[in-house]
């Protein structure tokens, strides 16, 4: 599922021209420390609720990437076949901003985000899932487990302990996982590789028809578990009709995502961002990428 087909950050932190052509199911944020990966995701997560990236277990607006570090940020994509341009200056947080909007060369223009939200024709649900999800249990927002979800969660958890028979959510809000080894079990004690993929199994399940974007999805997870975690994300992306961009700088997340997807790379996509006096993308396609870890062992980092 494509929602956003491509997209181009005119500016936005370092960033400058830098387009994203396209864009697949499944796509893959390369490159170096530094080189504007994380930067791509708080980018992206303005084109859902321009609020931001979905991060709270309530509808607040979420106070994350749009910070008075970027004071002006300009974006436009291809987003369900309609042409979106973005232009936001003077920002700060809560506070009054110039905020220029059109859609396929509708324009219109706001004082404040708020009005903005409200007006908003593109109201993409977004979730987004930083590196350290696992730490900080209680204090990560991350959106609250449905029974809904059982199905598709238990399928993702007895891949990290096949004793887990069932989740549930207390009164107090708190997650249980019920084992038939150990009993009842608070998720917020549980090892970080599993709390990792819960986060991000209720992340991707809370957007159905939206985005996902994952920071450093390798981040607590154990190499060995990485395969079964990514054939699953894949595979949960196309039946709830979610779009992911993760980024990763492990050899062994690439090669997890490459696997999953397959020799025809069918819905996968692999950008490499370049940083040295500009920031510049290379794509590569699913196939292309499969040939070249899986066939060549090429270091794509």
């Amino acid at each position: 599922m494509q929602h956003i087909q491509k997209f181009t950050i005119e500016g936005f932190r370092a960033l400058r021209g830098v387009a994203f052509n396209g864009c697949e199911t499944l796509n893959l944020l390369m490159g170096a420390n530094n080189s504007g990966k994380t930067s791509v995701l708080e980018a992206l997560s303005l084109l859902g609720k321009l609020r931001g990236a979905r991060r709270t277990r309530s509808e607040r607006p979420f106070q994350g990437p749009v910070s008075a570090a970027a004071p002006r940020v300009e974006i436009s994509a291809l987003v369900e076949g309609a042409q979106v341009d973005l232009a936001i200056e003077n920002i700060a947080l809560g506070g009054a901003a110039r905020i220029q909007l059109s859609v396929d060369g509708r324009r219109m223009q706001v004082e404040r985000l708020e009005q903005l939200y409200r007006q908003h024709p593109l109201d993409m649900p977004v979730s987004y899932i930083s590196p350290a999800v696992h730490y900080g249990w209680e204090n990560e927002r991350i959106p609250m487990f449905k029974e809904a979800w059982q199905a598709d969660i238990l399928e993702l958890l007895q891949d990290f302990d096949a004793h887990i028979h069932s989740v549930y959510l207390e009164e107090a809000g708190v997650t249980f996982a019920r084992s038939a080894q150990i009993g009842d079990a608070p998720l917020a004690t549980v090892g970080d590789g599993l709390r990792k993929a819960f986060a991000i199994g209720c992340a991707l399940l809370s957007v159905p028809g939206g985005l996902l974007l994952i920071d450093e999805i390798e981040a607590a997870i154990h190499p060995n578990a990485l395969p079964v975690f990514c054939e699953w994300l894949y595979k949960m992306c196309r039946k709830h009709r979610v779009q992911a961009f993760v980024t990763t700088h492990s050899l062994d997340a690439i090669d997890a995502v490459v696997d999953a997807v397959g020799e025809e790379g069918e819905g996968l996509a692999g950008y490499r961002l370049e940083a040295e006096e500009y920031t510049r993308v290379r794509r590569f396609s699913g196939r292309r990428l499969y040939e070249m870890r899986a066939l060549q062992g090429l270091d794509m980092r």
